[in-house]
């Protein structure tokens, strides 16, 4: 351990911490612009486009959701991240909804009538809700 904290504190070991944070920054970037080209190719400018965005997600989603169920694989679509990130950044932070976001740590907003919560426990959940009514969970 001590020669860990030795490397953290010279010029190589802080140039390494550098660089990796400067690595996620850089995919921090390209994730919003990827959820940015999203919203910018549907047009969405209210509710209605916002919500047949979320149609077809949520049908590409769940055709995800299968082929990887029934493959035994565990490979997310992540498209619904961009939509979670995009939701935490531009939305309004709103209350708990159900007995899931109220027991357990989260972070909800509301983005376009569209509610997106992340809920932490022993792993993380994402729901998404169209008018507190839950839509997606994973």
């Amino acid at each position: 351990m001590k020669d860990v904290l030795e490397y953290m504190k010279s010029p190589a070991g802080q140039k390494s911490m550098e660089d990796y944070f400067t690595k996620l920054a850089e995919k921090d970037r390209i994730q919003l612009e990827r959820a940015e080209k999203i919203l910018e190719r549907y047009g969405v400018c209210d509710d209605a486009t916002f919500d047949d965005l979320m149609i077809d997600i949520f049908v590409k989603q769940e055709r995800s959701d299968q082929i990887h169920y029934d493959t035994y694989t565990d490979r997310a679509l992540h498209i619904m991240n961009l939509m979670w990130e995009i939701a935490s950044l531009k939305g309004v932070e709103i209350e708990p909804i159900d007995d899931l976001t109220k027991n357990f740590p989260s972070m909800v907003y509301d983005y376009y009538g569209y509610q997106f919560a992340i809920t932490h426990g022993q792993g993380s959940v994402l729901s998404v809700y169209r008018q507190n009514e839950l839509r997606y969970r994973n």
